[in-house]
């Protein structure tokens, strides 16, 4: 799963990053490579590279860049410094992967973080900029984040995960460092969650081990692993489920609460491998399979996964406008990654998304970071009558770059250039969305 949290105040307050789950075994710097790293290419323009040093990390977050200084409103208070996008791993594959051993399981892990963070580079990353008066965003593709691997939760359970901490900074087409909208964030974490799940759940996959989905978002564990088992190596969760139910209280922010409240600090300079002793008992007394897998699964043919992906978006077009006639096509794309976890790619979902949606009329704004929205043909008809005066047409005609119209309704296109309805939403639409 995929948690978000703001960070403010000032780069010192964030030391825990840097404390070790055992002082013996130094996260995972013994077992599978340096357990903190530097990932975008905005810590590569920064000269940002390989293990994260605690004063460099400091600096990020207070936004004094090498080579660049201090950039406006950096330090102190409320300020942003960055967001932690916290990568775990279900719960099943944490108890394989350090019970036994399998660091092919810890990769798949990293691998997966490390893809999705790419994903959010290119396509979810932007600076709000002024121009002529008015507000726009635009796609950097410079991130600057600092990656910390854990392997424990704060009871000391197998817990596999990783914090993605990405700087409030990113470098513009022209060439100035400024804040992010961080707002893009949010509103894509289902996406990015999905897409982490999905790449995770296919590498698993190619290990040899076989996955169950657990929900429509895509979650799964690994067979052969029973939820009670999971709990029995879940005392986090169950704190935090204990508390939820004291308060009489339900939903995210409620959960959220429930996690601060109960969390404790975590213990330092533990004996790894009397750690691992004690796991491998707790597994062998509630019957966990400690097997690892003989063989790889076979492969699913790419006619298989276009099927799969075909009916994952299928699904979701349905899903998403069951409620709300004007959904972001971030949420369309996130739905059908879940409903294809395990049984398409990322690249095959987005590819049967974009077919699926050319039965529609594609509007794109005309602004440096383009959208897209999808517009139903009903809903044309209705608004066919509304005429519009010279000067909204003028509007909604710099508003739409380009218009694709299926055949058949060739004939709204005089509707679509002059209801006001359409310049609204797409003047108002901050990233890919779709409208019913």
């Amino acid at each position: 799963m995929l948690s978000i949290s703001t960070l403010k105040g000032s780069g010192g307050a964030l030391a825990g990053y840097f404390e070790k789950d055992s002082g013996e075994a130094d996260y995972w710097s013994k077992e599978a490579g340096e357990s903190t790293s530097w990932v975008g290419a905005g810590a590569t323009e920064l000269g940002l590279s390989g293990a994260v040093d605690q004063a460099s990390f400091e600096k990020i977050m207070d936004r004094n860049l090498p080579g660049v200084g201090q950039l406006p409103g950096g330090q102190g208070g409320a300020r942003r410094m960055g967001y932690d996008l916290t990568f775990s791993a279900p719960k099943s594959l944490s108890i394989q992967a350090l019970v036994t051993g399998d660091q092919r399981l810890l990769t798949a892990h990293q691998e997966a973080v490390k893809e999705t963070l790419a994903m959010i580079e290119k396509d979810v990353l932007k600076a709000q900029l002024k121009a002529g008066g008015k507000v726009h965003l635009e796609s950097t593709g410079k991130m600057t984040a600092a990656v910390f691997a854990h392997e424990t939760s704060r009871e000391l359970d197998p817990q596999i995960h990783s914090h993605a901490v990405v700087g409030n900074v990113t470098r513009t087409a022209d060439g100035k460092w400024r804040a992010l909208e961080g707002s893009q964030f949010y509103k894509h974490k289902m996406l990015a969650g999905a897409e982490y799940r999905a790449r995770l759940a296919s590498k698993v996959q190619d290990l040899g081990y076989k996955v169950k989905v657990t929900h429509l978002d895509g979650r799964f564990e690994l067979k052969g692993i029973s939820r009670n088992q999971i709990e029995g190596f879940s005392k986090r969760r169950a704190q935090i489920e204990a508390a939820l139910k004291a308060s009489g209280k339900t939903g995210a922010r409620a959960s959220e609460i429930a996690a601060l409240s109960t969390r404790k600090a975590k213990v330092p300079k533990l004996n790894k491998g009397q750690l691992r002793e004690a796991w491998k008992t707790a597994a062998k007394k509630s019957g966990v399979n400690l097997k690892l897998p003989s063989k790889p699964l076979a492969e699913l043919s790419q006619a298989q996964r276009t099927a799969n992906a075909q009916k994952a978006a299928k699904k979701a077009f349905t899903a998403s406008f069951a409620y709300d006639r004007s959904v972001p096509m971030a949420r369309v794309e996130g739905k059908a990654m879940g409903f294809a976890v395990g049984k398409a790619s990322p690249s095959d979902v987005r590819k049967a998304v974009i077919k699926l949606s050319k039965g529609q009329v594609v509007v794109r704004e005309g602004m440096a970071q383009a959208s897209l929205k999808l517009v139903v043909a009903s809903k044309l008809k209705v608004q066919a009558g509304h005429l519009a005066s010279r000067s909204l047409k003028a509007g909604a005609r710099r508003s739409i770059s380009s218009v694709v119209v299926p055949p058949g309704v060739g004939h709204l296109m005089s509707a679509l250039r002059v209801t006001r309805q359409i310049g609204k939403d797409v003047g108002r639409e901050e990233g890919k969305g779709i409208s019913r």
